[in-house]
């Protein structure tokens, strides 16, 4: 499995960090009373955005590692998990899977937008 490249920030900025569960419930319903509730998956899955600066020479490094390593964000990567500070699966989200935006100066924000996977 990939890890996070060594040449590029291992901790994302604290500023925008955010986490949050994806739904792991089903709900059934029925012909008379509440709906019928139970957890979807023992999988847990959360969903992740952060943003990092990178210089230029950085921002080389992160889209080879995202279109050559990762196919296009189609495979796994290990990296800190900054939840727990333990080494995690992680996956891009597949619909919006980065930003980038021009600080200027040669300086890009990176919003990336991360699946913790089991």
């Amino acid at each position: 499995m990939p890890i996070w490249p060594l040449s590029l920030p291992a901790d994302p900025l604290i500023a925008g960090y955010s986490v949050a569960p994806q739904k792991n419930v089903v709900a059934f319903g029925t012909e008379v009373g509440p709906d019928k509730v139970r957890r979807g998956s023992t999988a847990r899955v959360k969903t992740i955005s952060n943003d990092t600066y990178l210089q230029a020479g950085q921002l080389a490094v992160f889209l080879s590692f995202f279109e050559d390593e990762l196919q296009d964000g189609a495979l796994t990567f290990t990296w800190t998990n900054q939840l727990d500070g333990l080494t995690a699966s992680f996956r891009f989200a597949p619909d919006s899977p980065y930003q980038l935006s021009a600080m200027g100066g040669g300086l890009w924000r990176v919003t990336m937008n991360l699946m913790l996977v089991p």
